[in-house]
């Protein structure tokens, strides 16, 4: 049973900026010391995998099949820093959709990750259809800008290949999410 004001188990890391090698400049220390951060930043679907930790202890396998989060990174998260992300149930709506509120903070105190995350009752959420879901328009690694790209655009999809030999490293390397149930099912990072 969950209780509102129930805490989320704190989760802790070390973060790792795996996109140092990426297309994306910005996480290139090099690179982003131009725009004047300190270093390359750690890049946002590591630190929503991070998120992901505290609502997978909390909730379990559950918030994988019908869970839904809202992330939004306030301040840059830099390679080797600690991040600590914990949070509380904080409602339930009438329909029985437990909602909770999560922050992720570096070892400063200050907050990098804001998130909120839903969980719908059972047999709530149906199955997502990939025809629900269009195609991006424009060319691949096409230059990307806040004066190019408004709000609502479509990107082109980034397709790969799934392995569990991949999904392992990902896991295992990149986030360094050692949960148990991650060899059964997919990490959402």
């Amino acid at each position: 049973m969950h209780i509102v004001g129930s805490l989320l188990p704190e989760y802790r890391t070390k973060a790792l900026n795996s996109g140092s090698n990426s297309g994306n400049l910005i996480h290139s220390d090099e690179h982003a010391r131009r725009y004047g951060f300190r270093g390359g930043l750690v890049p946002g679907t590591s630190l929503y995998s991070y998120v992901v930790r505290s609502l997978v202890e909390f909730f379990g396998r559950d918030w994988l099949e019908r869970g839904s989060a809202e992330v939004r990174f306030v301040h840059p998260v830099y390679d080797g820093e600690e991040i600590r992300v914990g949070g509380c149930l904080s409602s339930i709506t009438k329909s029985g959709t437990l909602h909770v509120d999560l922050e992720g903070t570096n070892s400063q105190g200050v907050t990098c990750i804001v998130a909120s995350a839903d969980l719908a009752p059972q047999g709530a959420v149906p199955e997502p259809k990939l025809e629900d879901y269009q195609a991006g328009h424009g060319k691949p690694r096409r230059p990307i800008s806040l004066d190019l790209l408004k709000a609502g655009t479509w990107l082109t999809p980034i397709s790969s290949e799934f392995t569990w030999k991949i999904h392992w490293e990902y896991c295992q390397k990149i986030i360094r999410d050692h949960h148990p149930i991650y060899p059964q099912v997919l990490h959402p990072g």
